[in-house]
């Protein structure tokens, strides 16, 4: 134990009430007082130490302070001790900064002391202690969180960018680097505004910031290669005090995909709409041409007949319309084959040269092992012309066409930037011009029917809804890739096909008894007309209930049936199932404006029954009839 004196009072010269007042203190205060010697024992503990630490102050003295709460850490122990002997004995001058240890309580329990050495008299050293584990604690958990903060901020995958007051760029993490295309070396230490070009008026954006507490918005950014980004950003003002935060999202290939499903869904809305005038006016079609081709019977030379046949020319231009209309809202009757894709290209070649002239240079790039495809050869042929014609208008002064055909996997990645696609493996057709380009206002709108940017006269406004039609269709997908100046590139892709099997064709026969089902009069009439004439015992109904009274009436058989998939009265299928029972080897010809395709989800025409498409020509209706009545008879 150190001697201790009675303490005077220096001012007064008058001594303090207790001469034991020093111990008095060293018993209420919370810092630990210890005496070390030499030999690097302790010689002094105050009562303090058993408050903190748990140890009274007599297990302390001597070895004990180093055997307890030094048990956790043999080693630091031994140095500690050394060092604490060679500065009490002189040998080096105590350690001048505070320095912390960690030691064990009588309970286990780790607590950081915090020491403060000097000098004592003779061979003695004295250390105060201060327990700091809640400020220890404390500090370590704001490492942790800084730490945390970091993860997270140094992994994100939305940019993250911290100002100052004055709206200097002070932090930003490697995801806001991506998006601005700029690096951190560049930001950091640049105003808000002054590296990423932005068409936001950015002091508008920040004064609302700041008078609200917080601001979201969207933007577009140009980014130093060039590229224009799509970002939605949002303003936390003083999100701690001083400096200010900002979000960012690149959100382009959302956009992308949400302009995707906008044209996708109003495409889909416009077909629908072509589709239904095309069927309605095929019908009427359908009389025009069968009666025209009746007149034409009628007047074997003359002024009228010459009439008739303008008749009949006209409803065929008017028939190619309306099966453009049908191909752009993928219901048109299409009778797809196995075709080698090179092969095909190479057979529309002469004619593709002599339709773009000779100023344009024709370039093909075929690859070897382009895979097979399913579509029908001749509105394959008809994507081909379309896309030249268009590329030809587009390079009035010369130019180069490329025709490029090669095998593609449009993977997941794919996928997620293009809506409605399906992954898998696809044949790519190419066609390149290096003509005026097209511009983004104009492509939003180039898939649409009648809509063209040629002059009056000059074009119908249906190819590309035509090309559209036939490769949707065809179970494939047609992308655009153009910019103004810089050439056009149309990219359809139509999925990879295996081999078919291929189908013996039918054979004629002769004469039968008929029913015709079909509620448009002038269809009716003339089928009943043509068929009659032929020598055909013909019976007409309207709708189905119709056909059904005219059934439970005749007491013969029927040996063919031809009606409109769309006739009214009772569901086809009912009366598919009653001509079933009463007429098991009755032949049935389906007719509709609409194609086959259109209506195999409907359940109204069977995989295996005859179909026939409207607008039909007096030789198809009877060529239909021969061909199913032959294979009736040879069946």
């Amino acid at each position: 134990m150190v001697e201790t004196k009675p303490l005077s009072n220096t001012a007064h010269g008058t001594p303090f009430p207790s001469p034991n007042l020093a111990e008095d203190i060293l018993e209420t205060i919370q810092t630990i007082i210890l005496v070390g010697n030499g030999e690097g024992q302790i010689v002094y503990a105050s009562p303090s130490i058993e408050r903190i630490l748990g140890y009274s102050p007599a297990e302390l003295l001597g070895d004990g302070f180093w055997e307890l709460p030094f048990t956790a850490n043999p080693k630091a122990r031994h140095l500690h001790r050394e060092e604490i002997a060679r500065a009490a004995r002189g040998e080096v001058p105590p350690i001048s900064h505070p320095y912390s240890t960690k030691l064990l309580t009588k309970a286990g329990e780790e607590r950081w002391i915090l020491w403060h050495d000097a000098k004592g008299p003779g061979d003695l050293i004295i250390g105060a202690g201060q327990d700091i584990t809640e400020q220890r604690r404390a500090e370590e958990e704001i490492n942790r969180r800084e730490r945390d903060f970091r993860a997270i901020f140094e992994s994100a995958s939305d940019g993250i960018l911290i100002l100052n007051s004055d709206w200097v760029y002070v932090d930003v993490n490697p995801a806001a680097c991506a998006i601005c295309g700029y690096s951190y070396e560049q930001l950091v230490g640049k105003k808000h505004g002054s590296v990423v070009e932005s068409e936001t008026d950015l002091p508008r954006l920040r004064a609302e910031a700041l008078a609200n507490g917080t601001m979201t918005c969207e933007s577009t950014i140009k980014r130093p290669d060039g590229e224009t980004r799509h970002i939605e950003y949002s303003i936390i003002t003083n999100f701690r005090a001083g400096h200010h935060l900002i979000l960012t999202r690149d959100i382009t290939v959302r956009r992308q995909l949400e302009s995707q499903l906008t044209q996708a869904q109003k495409l889909e809305a416009v077909g629908r709409l072509a589709g239904g005038v095309a069927h309605d006016f095929n019908n009427m079609l359908t009389a025009i041409r069968g009666y025209s081709e009746l007149l034409l019977k009628s007047f074997p030379e003359g002024k009228h007949r010459k009439y008739a046949e303008g008749i009949l020319g006209a409803a065929d231009r008017a028939a190619q319309t309306t099966q453009q209309l049908l191909a752009f809202s993928r219901r048109q009757v299409m009778q797809p084959k196995l075709l080698n894709v090179n092969e095909a290209v190479g057979e529309e070649l002469d004619l593709l040269r002599r339709l773009i002239g000779e100023d344009i240079e024709l370039v093909t790039a075929l690859a070897p092992d382009a895979a097979s495809i399913r579509v029908d050869r001749s509105q394959f042929g008809q994507i081909l012309m379309n896309l030249a014609v268009n590329s030809r208008d587009a390079m009035q002064g010369g130019g180069k066409l490329i025709i490029e055909t090669r095998n593609v996997l449009l993977d997941s990645d794919y996928v997620l930037k293009h809506i409605q696609v399906r992954a898998g493996a696809y044949v790519m057709l190419a066609v390149t011009d290096t003509g005026t380009g097209i511009s983004a206002d104009v492509k939003s709108h180039i898939f649409e029917p009648f809509f063209t940017t040629k002059p009056q006269g000059k074009g119908s406004g249906l190819g590309l809804a035509t090309v559209y039609g036939i490769v949707k269709q065809s179970g494939g997908y047609v992308w655009v890739y153009s910019e103004p100046g810089e050439g056009t590139t149309f990219k359809i892709y139509l999925p990879q096909a295996q081999p078919e099997t291929p189908q013996e064709p039918s054979k004629a026969s002769g004469t039968a008894k008929i029913l015709v089902i079909e509620d448009d009069e002038m269809i009716r009439t003339l089928a009943t007309t043509v068929l009659r004439d032929r020598g055909y015992q013909v019976f007409d109904a309207v709708d189905g209930r119709q056909a059904l009274a005219l059934c439970q009436q005749y007491v013969g058989i029927f040996d063919l049936v031809i009606t409109d998939v769309g006739a009214p009265g009772m569901s086809g299928e009912d009366l598919m199932g009653y001509f079933a029972i009463k007429y098991p080897n009755v032949a049935i010809v389906h007719m509709s404006g609409f194609p086959r395709a259109h209506l195999a989800g409907t359940h109204a025409v069977p995989r295996e029954a005859y179909f026939l498409s409207k607008p039909f020509t007096v030789k198809q209706l009877l060529e239909a009839v021969e061909e199913v009545l032959s294979h009736r008879t040879h069946s």
